[in-house]
């Protein structure tokens, strides 16, 4: 079992690199940015099985001055051990040379959640249905693995993780986002940095945004 989980281990940890590989070399050109990304998540667990909680988020690129921000509401249910549903719901607004203008967002995100060795691995798969304001209605579907220890240290119990997310639509690989972050928990509070690089396909090339993250967990 132990070769097994070992050899397991080698692909995964090839594949999310051989993804950071290509998310940062994707392309001809390459076009950076800066962003910074501040997220406020607040929930509470009545039973072991349901959650409900909401997410508040603000995304600022400094290189292009344009904003982002919203408000999410969801609810969390585990259907069996490590398995969970989840119905999501934002209201975004988007600020860029044009003005506001906003974006309404179902999301429906089925996750699991397994351990291989001394390892902790998550896939989440999410469906979007997105109504714009200015532009026509769409559907957007993403996945992503998140990569991290079992162990940890110093009293917030620190662990380093990485995260590779594919976002898909009208037919093609969209964007990418590659995380790599530390987070840490003490009773209800839940602190995490990262640093994100987020490339959105342009066709000819990818566009690169760069994105120092902070985000805050607290459970109620």
């Amino acid at each position: 079992m132990k070769s097994c989980g070992v050899g397991s281990m080698k692909w995964i940890i090839f594949v999310i690199l051989a993804c950071l590989s290509l998310n940062l070399c994707a392309k001809k050109k390459v076009y950076k940015h800066k962003g910074i990304w501040q997220e406020l998540y607040l929930y509470h667990a009545p039973s072991e099985k349901f959650s409900f909680g909401i997410l508040l988020n603000n995304l600022y690129s400094t290189s292009e001055g344009n904003k982002d921000w919203f408000v999410q509401p969801g609810v969390k249910y585990e259907i069996v051990t490590n398995i969970h549903i989840e119905s999501l719901f934002r209201r975004e607004y988007f600020k860029s040379d044009d003005g506001w203008t906003y974006e309404n967002r179902s999301t429906i995100r089925l996750s699991g959640q397994t351990h291989i060795g001394n390892w902790s691995i998550r896939n989440r798969h999410r469906v979007e249905l997105r109504y714009f304001e200015k532009e026509s209605s769409s559907y957007r579907y993403r996945t992503d693995i998140k990569l991290k220890p079992d162990w940890s240290f110093t009293k917030l119990k620190l662990k380093p993780y990485i995260q590779e997310e594919a976002f898909v639509s009208s037919k093609k690989v969209s964007r990418i986002r590659s995380y790599f972050g530390i987070q840490g928990k003490k009773e209800a509070f839940e602190p995490s940095i990262y640093l994100l690089v987020q490339s959105n396909n342009l066709g000819d090339y990818f566009k690169h945004l760069l994105i120092y993250g902070i985000s805050v967990g607290i459970q109620l």
